[in-house]
């Protein structure tokens, strides 16, 4: 699937989206002496949005075909049991991955930020990629 935009960045092929949108975790994530150590865990705001191929989903979907996003929220749970990780882009590698498991998701953005990170701002990462390119990617 590829969801082209128009100038105006509407969609001009037909899709759905299924979202995850601020599931938040404490995680014990960070590059830094300080940011190490289960009493220092970090909040995480999570979102993944997963682009399915057919706009007749909506249409067709029966509780033995939807895309759970309850999977994708317990795969998410289970971080909070790892170990130190020192970057972010190692859970949004692993959240892309999540994602493609469905089969039908063709394409996601999903993002993971650090809003206690700074008194002032919240950081993060942010990835939109489609199934060929994340296979292609996982595949070098």
């Amino acid at each position: 699937m590829s969801v082209a935009f128009d100038a105006n960045t509407l969609p001009i092929s037909s899709y759905v989206k299924v979202m995850l949108c601020d599931v938040e975790e404490r995680l014990q994530i960070g590059l830094y002496d300080h940011e190490k150590g289960e009493e220092n865990r970090q909040a995480v705001r999570i979102k993944a949005e997963l682009f399915l191929d057919k706009a007749d989903y909506i249409f067709t979907v029966t509780n033995d075909t939807i895309v759970n996003y309850d999977l994708v929220t317990q795969r998410i749970a289970s971080w909070r049991d790892r170990g130190h990780t020192e970057l972010i882009e190692t859970f949004l590698r692993e959240l892309v991955a999540i994602c493609f498991e469905d089969d039908r998701v063709m394409a996601c953005r999903a993002s993971i930020m650090k809003p206690e990170i700074y008194d002032h701002a919240t950081a993060g990462v942010e990835t939109y990629i489609t199934r060929a390119d994340f296979e292609a990617l996982s595949a070098a």
